[in-house]
């Protein structure tokens, strides 16, 4: 993805069929597409304020080309190693951590993806996540220089040693290191050996090595693990950037609730506009269900309003967490842009020009969001009650 703010065009590679353009938002006078930043140091609390839940932006999807669709396994073959570490992060965002940090690149210090469990940050109990994305799975002597390098730095006091340090890689490990991963006290034996020898750290100084090894003899090395690639993608289905990394279906949101017979105070200001209208149409002073309860079309309306409303909230907080922030906001945009002109013009009575827009609502064509798929017509009038509670759209005017 763009990691700076021009618009661009992303599509996971080994994937033709979707594409998706992402859109930075506007905070300020700056662009991003994160909060996050790649720094060169670590301090134990304060580069460690928690970040937003998900990086900024809008999915669109633009009509699909033809072409075979590949796995999520698959694509994650022909990633860059920057595309790699990007999706362990996202991943890692899934989980229970306060706060996972970036940081793969120069400088850092042997750690990719961190997870923390504290503000303490490096000090506190914390994950690493060290990302490698090589064209083999992974064998004890691509792991060597890692252990090394994390002992070296917990020794020197630069952060403490993380509960568990985990290997990730889209081709997995080879069957000699998964096995030594999962027999701690050989991985120790083996790696003890491999610094005696001095293929693993500074070979001219047998003194820094032995000093690593007096260290090393005291850590439990079951803190070394690994997590493999179809578990790593089942985990991901839970992250916003799921759908729009690896082009596939957005999963189906369940039934609209039933509208509960007291309403939500989330409900207030579209149903006071609803009021309006049938005191208008109706001379009704109701301003409640229950008294509008003696008026039967008045109230039929009403309930079928109400359901238009929760079921496009069901739509929002569903994929609230599926798909990347402000998406859904996006589509209520494009059903606002849709029904303005209507909404705008002049008519007889709030009742008229509530029925035009409902009915405009349903001819537009909802042709660049990533909802459309699982946006329904009832979905649509929903979003012109929200945004009539948002005041937005107002029935009854002066």
């Amino acid at each position: 993805m763009p990691d700076n703010g021009d618009v661009g065009i992303y599509q996971p590679k080994g994937s033709i069929a979707t594409y998706v353009i992402v859109l930075p938002c506007v905070y300020g006078m700056q662009l991003m597409w994160d909060s996050e930043a790649t720094v060169s140091h670590f301090a134990a609390q304060a580069d460690l304020t928690p970040l937003p839940p998900e990086p900024l932006g809008i999915a669109l999807v633009v009509p699909p080309v033809q072409g075979p669709l590949f796995s999520p396994e698959l694509q994650l073959f022909i990633y860059t190693a920057d595309q790699w570490e990007e999706f362990i992060y996202e991943w890692a965002r899934t989980l229970t951590y306060p706060v996972v940090r970036k940081f793969g690149g120069a400088n850092d210090h042997g750690v990719d993806v961190a997870g923390f469990c504290s503000a303490a940050g490096f000090y506190g109990e914390w994950d690493c996540f060290q990302c490698k994305h090589y064209k083999d799975a992974l064998i004890p002597t691509d792991v060597w220089p890692e252990i090394y390098k994390v002992l070296r730095h917990a020794k020197s006091g630069y952060y403490s040693l993380p509960q568990k340090y985990c290997f990730l890689a889209p081709r997995g490990l080879g069957p000699s290191l998964d096995q030594m991963l999962l027999r701690p006290g050989a991985l120790k034996r083996e790696f003890l050996a491999v610094l005696a020898s001095g293929k693993v750290g500074p070979a001219g100084d047998p003194i820094e090595r032995a000093a690593i090894a007096t260290f090393a003899s005291g850590v439990d090395f079951s803190m070394f693990q690994s997590i493999v690639p179809a578990d790593l993608i089942e985990q991901h289905k839970n992250s916003p950037q799921h759908t729009v990394r690896f082009a596939v279906p957005l999963p189906v949101p369940p039934p609209a609730p039933t509208p509960p017979d007291v309403p939500n105070p989330e409900e207030t200001n579209y149903l006071s506009q609803l009021f309006d209208v049938y005191a208008e149409k109706y001379g009704l002073s109701a301003r409640t269900i229950e008294d509008l309860s003696t008026h039967g079309r008045a109230h039929d309306h009403l309930k079928l309003q109400r359901e238009y409303f929760f079921s496009a909230e069901r739509l929002r907080v569903f994929y609230r967490d599926k798909v990347p922030s402000l998406t859904f906001e996006n589509l209520q945009g494009e059903v606002h842009e849709g029904v303005r002109e209507i909404h705008d013009d002049e008519h007889p009575t709030g009742y008229d020009r509530l029925q035009r827009v409902l009915s405009a609502s349903q001819a537009i064509s909802l042709s660049n969001n990533a909802l459309i798929s699982v946006t329904q017509g009832r979905d649509k009038k929903g979003i012109c009650h929200q945004l009539a509670n948002d005041l937005r759209l107002r029935w009854c005017q002066e």
